[in-house]
């Protein structure tokens, strides 16, 4: 069942959306959509004082969703979600749109192409917050150990980072030596070190970690399960198999020269 009233907030981000975007054009375009009960700005929506209003307004009109037209969701999607919370809705009936970065920020020389984007993102929020579900927070148990499939330099950078974490750590390679395609590289940025040596100096700091385990000439032959709690069968050299039990798998095989 769509979600049937939504309030839309834009922020002018204290002049980092509108000094670019129109801020109250996007808010007008808005206003009459299907399912839009409210529709205002705010200078910054993340103040306290913003937040207060918005939660005024979710009490009293019988908010069922909304949508936030401001900045990147990695600063403020919690705060928003919190508020959300405290207003009695669920947090996750809430949409964050970028419209700073990827409007104001992006497009500084084209006030009105900015503001045109920006109405089509907003637009597309609210198309969200119309067909989102409310959700509960679950706790997954999760197993305490980790398969990264590819021994490069990335993958083996991770396996060391989650075994210094105390975590079990799986490194499956197919080949028969470690490093991928930098071993074959001459001096690499930035510091000039040869891709031969660096690959060497990570697989001595791996052998030193009794929490890890390397597996070359071995392949992934099966896997399931779901986070916190994957099965995986791996072939090993001898044809012999290899069944482990992970809470995580890490992808790290490379990528093609193009």
């Amino acid at each position: 069942m769509a979600v049937e009233k939504i309030g839309v907030f834009v922020c002018h981000c204290g002049g980092n959306i509108s000094d670019y975007v129109d801020v109250e054009e996007i808010r007008r375009q808005v206003a009459g959509m299907e399912g839009v009960e409210v529709a205002g700005t705010n200078m910054f929506t993340c103040s306290d004082a913003a937040q207060e209003e918005m939660i005024g307004l979710i009490r009293e009109r019988g908010l069922e969703g909304i949508v936030i037209a401001s900045c990147s969701p990695k600063l403020h999607l919690n705060t928003f979600r919190q508020m959300a919370r405290r207003a009695g809705l669920n947090p996750y009936q809430y949409v964050q749109v970028n419209i700073r970065e990827q409007c104001s920020w992006a497009h500084t020389h084209d006030m009105a192409s900015a503001t045109e984007k920006a109405v089509r993102l907003v637009r597309s929020g609210i198309a969200r917050a119309r067909l989102s579900q409310p959700l509960e927070q679950v706790v997954i148990e999760t197993r305490g150990a980790v398969l990264v499939v590819g021994a490069g330099v990335a993958g083996m950078r991770a396996a060391l980072a989650l075994a210094d974490m105390g975590l079990s750590v799986h490194l499956v390679e197919k080949s028969d030596r470690p490093g991928g395609a930098v071993a074959g590289r001459g001096a690499l940025f930035p510091d000039g070190a040869e891709g031969a040596a660096l690959v060497t100096q990570l697989e001595a700091r791996l052998q030193e970690r009794a929490n890890c385990s390397i597996y070359y000439n071995a392949t992934i032959r099966s896997k399931s399960g779901s986070i916190g709690d994957f099965k995986v069968e791996v072939g090993l050299s001898d044809g012999s198999s290899l069944n482990l039990e992970v809470g995580a798998v890490i992808i790290a095989t490379g990528a093609g020269i193009y």
